[in-house]
């Protein structure tokens, strides 16, 4: 269904239109939490392309399509893509929405998360104790990264820091 929305748009619109963007990232959403990493990948890396090329590097919609395909990658053991387009991400949200956006406090859990897996350990928690400071939690809200929950000195960084709702 929402494949042949997108199809309909181009066809109506052209693929670099507004809501043919937002639908092929909807699509693209709908394929990851689908487990179809393959094709979320193969529509979203040319959507990222336009999005940087119409909205700008650091527009939402572009960082939140970088950060799909960072999960992507992570999901893949490719960690170090994974690495660079978060950073990207988190530059790109402190610079959107400052440091006391609850969003910001997400993207520097996501990085943590891939910092542990890649053994910068002391990077990582650098990057929780930022989100403590701002008084975002250091752990995920759901299990998308065991590795955060199972870190003692990551537990302990958590204490008395409330666990927030994740923004959409």
């Amino acid at each position: 269904m929402a494949n042949r929305l997108v199809g309909v748009l181009k066809a109506a619109h052209g693929d670099d239109h507004p809501d043919t963007l937002v639908a092929r990232s909807m699509l693209g959403g709908a394929y990851l939490a689908q487990g179809r990493s393959a094709d979320a990948e193969a529509l979203l890396v040319p959507l990222l392309a336009a999005q940087e090329r119409l909205l700008g590097e650091r527009h939402p919609n572009a960082l939140q399509t970088r950060s799909m395909l960072a999960a992507i990658h992570q999901g893949q053991g490719r960690l170090a893509e994974a690495e660079a387009e978060l950073r990207g991400v988190l530059i790109g949200d402190l610079g959107v929405y400052g440091d006391a956006h609850p969003l910001v406090g997400v993207d520097r859990r996501k990085l943590a998360c891939v910092l542990l897996q890649r053994g910068q350990r002391e990077e990582a928690l650098g990057l929780l104790r930022e989100n403590v400071k701002h008084n975002h939690s250091p752990l995920p809200t759901d299990e998308t990264c065991p590795t955060l929950s199972a870190d003692p000195e990551v537990v302990e960084l958590a204490k008395g820091v409330p666990r927030q709702t994740d923004p959409e």
